[in-house]
């Protein structure tokens, strides 16, 4: 399943969903996306498909699109992305249920949702496929960093060595990386190794 496919799965029968997809697509081709584009929802949604593990598919599909609908590496701190899904939502007459759970599903609020029968909820899996990368083989983490790196040419080499320094060393502090078990049998080992590599090559 990629990007496409899920919209449609999600939206397909919405009134105004072509319009919306259109939207969709200009925003994540914009020239600063490097890393945060339409491969990147292509490579989610592929996981997505792959896990099986949502409790409520369309809400996390909706979830990953609006995630990261507006970006702005230099000011992470001024995008409103809840505010963009909830004009899509008026827009469509998106049921109560399901607008209430994507909402919940971007700003993190794992009360009213429901768990699997690991005790796991859907904020967990939207985090653990956002953070699934750090997981792939060296190389094609490698090549991810990459393109992580030309979002933020705006910094120089030592501030932006310095910022990610900081962030990885963080996941070599916390127990576990991923929230849910899937995710964390399938990639928590390699997600280790891969940033403890990076952290070396980043120096001191």
């Amino acid at each position: 399943m990629n990007a496409a496919d899920a919209w449609k799965l999600a939206c397909g029968n919405l009134s105004n969903s072509e319009s919306w997809w259109e939207k969709v697509i200009q925003a994540y081709q914009e020239p600063c996306r490097h890393y945060h584009n339409v491969a990147f929802l292509d490579r989610k949604f592929k996981l997505l498909d792959e896990l099986g593990t949502a409790s409520d598919m369309n809400a996390v599909i909706l979830a990953i699109i609006f995630q990261y609908y507006e970006y702005d590496p230099q000011d992470r701190a001024s995008t409103n992305n809840l505010a963009h899904f909830q004009e899509f939502a008026s827009t469509n007459d998106l049921p109560q249920g399901l607008r209430s759970k994507v909402e919940a599903l971007l700003t993190g609020n794992e009360d009213d949702l429901e768990k699997n029968a690991n005790g796991e909820n859907d904020v967990q899996l939207l985090q653990d496929l956002d953070m699934s990368f750090l997981g792939l083989v060296s190389d094609a983490f490698l090549d991810i960093i990459k393109l992580e790196r030309k979002e933020y040419d705006f910094m120089s080499d030592e501030a932006y060595n310095a910022m990610r320094r900081k962030a990885l060393q963080t996941f070599l502090l916390i127990p576990n990386i991923f929230l849910t078990n899937v995710c964390r049998d399938r990639f928590e080992a390699q997600a280790r190794a891969n940033i403890e590599a990076e952290v070396q090559s980043l120096g001191k």
